[in-house]
């Protein structure tokens, strides 16, 4: 056991002075670890209407609906498009939140939680789908009970994409917001087509212009193969098991156009007096003839990435005299 030295014994209330001190650090901690949950809850929110905007700018009106019962001279206000003919710009929004939280995450990764950046997205598209959900309750009627098994099957269906929309943003931000590049790029990949036609949403919305314009058409075009060039570029080829990235980035940007044709094609009918089956068999029909259509913007995106990553190999081999084995420049 130690025993007290009797030249140097502790000042008088020196154990209170300590503690005094643990406590005044221990409160500090917290109220940084609080100021810094506030700002990542604010990211998210942030982000999450960012996604939004082309509905919050184009009147944040429900668009008119085939099974409506109220009054229809007037939509109601809501956060999302809820509506069959709108289901791609519904999960489109969402995504694009969960993107610029993970995005500004991953920036700011020493500043922001990415817990906190995520319950902010999650939060405001909760808040968006519940609020749509009582709007469309009420005007078909499923408030009132005069609901028929049409209009249930409709809104239980559209309820299922909201929240599908809500879960692409979570599962986009959780990837974008990975320190890990090859993750990180896989996330970006899957948004290329998405934040393309977002893009092309806020264009139309803002300038009244856009859709029709055979400019604007090539632009929305391209745009997916320049952006999986470059995220494909940023992500390089070594080590060598990257070349799985690249070739996930590839088969994404063959599929998914096809499936944006596809989707509104199948759906954007008056599908709730039809044969279901039958709507979903004309948009498998339409996705196969659209796989083989184009497959220029592939060829496109592997130029632009192979060209990429030769770029950022030389400026790397530039700035510190060897081949970087990242196959990357680091950010």
């Amino acid at each position: 056991m130690t025993l007290p030295d009797p030249e140097h014994p502790d000042p008088p209330g020196a154990p209170a002075v300590q503690l005094d001190a643990a406590a005044r650090t221990a409160a500090t901690q917290s109220a940084d670890r609080g100021r810094r949950a506030q700002f990542g809850i604010a990211i998210g929110v942030l982000a999450a209407f960012v996604g939004l905007l082309p509905q919050l700018f184009n009147g944040a009106r429900l668009p008119l609906q085939n099974l409506w019962t109220t009054d229809s001279a007037a939509m109601p206000f809501a956060l999302l498009p809820l509506n069959q003919y709108y289901i791609l710009q519904v999960l489109i929004m969402q995504l694009v939140g969960g993107l610029v939280a993970g995005v500004a995450a991953r920036a700011l990764q020493h500043r922001v939680p990415r817990l906190a950046a995520s319950l902010g997205v999650l939060g405001i598209h909760l808040v968006a789908t519940l609020q749509v959900a009582v709007v469309l309750a009420d005007g078909l009627g499923i408030a009132t009970s005069y609901a028929d098994d049409r209009a249930l099957l409709y809104f239980f269906g559209m309820l299922g994409i909201a929240l599908l929309g809500t879960g692409l943003g979570q599962a986009i931000f959780w990837l974008t917001q990975s320190k890990s590049v090859p993750i990180c790029a896989v996330g970006l990949l899957a948004s290329a087509v998405p934040i393309a036609s977002w893009i092309n949403y806020v264009v139309v919305v803002f300038t009244g212009v856009g859709e029709g314009m055979s400019t604007w058409n090539s632009v929305t075009h391209w745009l997916p193969a320049v952006i999986v060039g470059l995220v494909l570029a940023w992500c390089g080829v070594r080590p060598l098991a990257r070349i799985a990235v690249w070739v996930a980035g590839l088969v994404i940007l063959w599929l998914v156009p096809p499936l944006f044709i596809a989707i509104p094609y199948s759906l954007g009918t008056r599908w709730v007096g039809t044969d279901i089956s039958d709507a979903l068999a004309s948009g498998v029909d339409v996705f196969g003839a659209a796989l083989w259509q184009d497959g220029r913007p592939l060829l496109v995106a592997l130029v632009i990435a192979i060209a990429g990553t030769i770029v950022f190999t030389l400026v790397n081999h530039t700035r510190h005299g060897r081949i970087p084995t990242t196959g990357h420049i680091d950010y």
